[in-house]
């Protein structure tokens, strides 16, 4: 698999902004990726080293659309949860934490 297909995208909430603080990312990433393609793909994409990594796979919900009201699956997909070594961070990241 390549890098960037790999990590799909970064997921910036307020529960993974708080675990920035702890250097712990969070990253949606492709659902045939496993832990080892995962460590390699942070690894080369932002310089850092990784310690561990935690993987969950997030259901599809159902929702409701338009005025019809008509329910349509959103699809199921794989979130990661990448700690780096102490003291690295990704600058990805960073929303201006340091102008507090």
């Amino acid at each position: 698999m390549d890098i960037n297909t790999i990590i799909i995208k970064p997921i910036l909430t307020e529960h993974s902004i708080k675990l920035t603080d702890e250097s712990k990312f969070t990253f949606h990433v492709s659902s045939a990726a496993s832990k080892d393609m995962i460590r390699k793909a942070v690894t080369q994409k932002f310089n850092v080293e990784v310690v561990k990594i935690t993987t969950s796979n997030v259901k599809g919900k159902r929702k409701r659309i338009g005025i019809r009201k008509e329910e349509v699956k959103v699809s199921s997909w794989k979130k990661a949860t990448v700690t780096l070594k102490k003291g690295q961070k990704i600058n990805m990241f960073d929303l201006g934490s340091e102008a507090k």
